[in-house]
């Protein structure tokens, strides 16, 4: 829709974003917003979201904050498409994405601009966002083209990051990048069709994909340097030390809130320290360490305690198992 760029398709996304009825109420120092649609069995969709949202990374006081409403408790068993993954990381998968928020969460107050989603993908300065919304074109085209490309948002593969378009309809223009992230930040009606897509199945199971794609496989796949007993172990893929459900699930969980080289630098430093405290100095035998000693091991540490101390305490609550797998 957003090649033609000679004007035609702009009246048919201002006039398909209609179905977005949006009201405003001013309050005391915020404005509220009730939003309704039609769904697709007819009934009528409301949904409220603030905007001068009171947080300390508020940048834009227009931006909102919805919360969202659907959760993954609400997903039925057997609901989504079955992942070909082993039992360890499917579990771990499980606890991760139970954990987070909703699907249908909106953020459009900070600095990333708009984001999105139970683990909120940012689509502002080309972060996971616009990737997650190639994936979605990509597996399912038509549920792309009925929540997002028939109100004038599209996707195009790029380098680092895929390209999110949007037709700005007052102008007759097409945005990408940042300022198509920024138009749909200040549109209420196309914000709210991002909230109306978050309780699609096939919109739940791509958000789930990408985790694996982006969080997941590079967490497992991650290559540590270790020092052992006084030798130098170059190269060891973390998950040959680390591939327990919980162990796993604890890799994940820092991936999502650190990034992969951070959560590596951690695991690292933790095995080696485990390794001294418990007297082993061949790499054969850190392979066969205590794992659960090792996660406490990182919530030991100060200066990243404030990220993993609650997060951490959770995934060694969580019931899941320290066994050793093959992953």
């Amino acid at each position: 829709m957003v090649e033609n760029q000679s004007g035609a398709g702009f009246s048919e996304a201002l006039q398909a974003r209609q179905i977005f009825q949006i009201g405003k109420e001013e309050k005391l120092g915020y404005s509220e917003y009730t939003a309704t649609f039609p769904k697709a069995d007819g009934e009528i969709s409301t949904i409220v979201f603030r905007d001068n949202v009171p947080s300390p990374y508020t940048t834009y006081m227009d931006g909102i904050v919805h919360t969202g409403s659907f959760m993954p408790k609400d997903i039925r068993p057997g609901s989504l498409p079955n992942v070909a993954i082993s039992d360890t990381l499917a579990k771990s998968l499980q606890f991760v994405y139970a954990e987070e928020g909703c699907f249908d969460a909106v953020n459009s107050y900070d600095r990333g601009i708009f984001s999105y989603g139970f683990i909120q993908f940012s689509g502002g300065m080309g972060g996971t966002l616009n990737d997650f919304m190639l994936l979605l074109k990509l597996k399912y085209p038509t549920t792309f083209e009925e929540y997002f490309g028939k109100y004038g948002i599209d996707v195009a593969e790029g380098s680092p990051r895929a390209i999110v378009s949007v037709l700005n309809t007052e102008e007759n223009t097409v945005l990408t990048g940042d300022a198509a992230w920024m138009y749909i930040m200040h549109s209420k009606q196309l914000t709210t069709a991002f909230i109306a897509a978050g309780s699609d199945l096939n919109v739940v199971s791509t958000q789930i994909e990408y985790i694996m794609y982006a969080y997941m496989n590079p967490a497992i796949n991650t290559l540590i340097d270790l020092e052992i007993g006084g030798n130098i172990y170059q190269g060891v893929p973390l998950h040959s030390v680390i591939n327990s459900e919980m162990g796993v699930a604890a890799m994940m969980d820092l991936t999502i809130v650190m990034w992969v080289r951070k959560m590596g630098v951690l695991f690292k430093r933790a095995i080696e320290e485990v390794a001294s405290e418990f007297g082993l100095t061949a790499l054969d035998d850190v392979k066969n360490i205590d794992e659960r000693a090792v996660i406490q091991k990182i919530v030991s540490f100060e200066e990243t305690k404030v990220l993993t101390d609650r997060r951490l305490a959770k995934v060694l609550s969580s019931g899941m198992s320290f066994e050793k797998n093959t992953l």
